[in-house]
């Protein structure tokens, strides 16, 4: 209900509790039902308890979000900022691999800005819809106030193992 989970095990050998206490903690990211699904977040001020009468610091809200797959034909946008989001985007995820081999970064994000109207939420769901394998995690409003407990999901959500 709070959104944590203590984890108490019991061994003769410290080594082997945490060794168990790791695995469980791998196995539950690789197989967290949030992978390689679309994602809202959402942050509730403060809210109050099951009585009515304690509130509840600020709290991140993980929502899965259905994300309504847009067409190549259905966005209008400049060609040289569709190579650019697509490079960045789209090319960057289907080579991460061979990327990787050479040693070269592919954390990359993205940052849509301007004035309402212009299409970035309609960009973004074309990009998703051609990503459907993996996780996405979409942040509007005050959610992006808290960048830091954004990037620390995407980061744990993200690993591979």
């Amino acid at each position: 209900m709070r959104g944590k989970t203590i984890l108490e095990v019991a061994s003769r050998l410290s080594r082997t509790g945490e060794s168990c206490s790791d695995a469980i903690g791998r196995r539950s990211i690789k197989h967290s039902v949030y992978r390689n699904k679309g994602l809202k977040l959402a942050f509730e001020a403060c809210s109050k308890d099951q009585y009515g009468d304690v509130e509840s610091p600020l709290q991140l809200r993980v929502l899965f979000k259905s994300i309504e797959a847009v067409g190549d034909e259905d966005i209008i946008i400049a060609d040289d900022v569709r190579a650019i989001l697509w490079r960045n985007v789209i090319n960057l995820y289907r080579r991460r691999e061979v990327l990787k081999a050479h040693h070269v970064s592919v954390r990359r994000g993205v940052l849509l800005y301007g004035t309402p109207g212009t299409g970035k939420t309609l960009a973004c769901r074309c990009l998703c819809g051609k990503l459907p394998q993996v996780t996405r995690i979409i942040v509007t409003g005050t959610a992006l106030l808290h960048v830091s407990s954004v990037f620390s999901l995407a980061r744990l959500l993200g690993r591979h193992w």
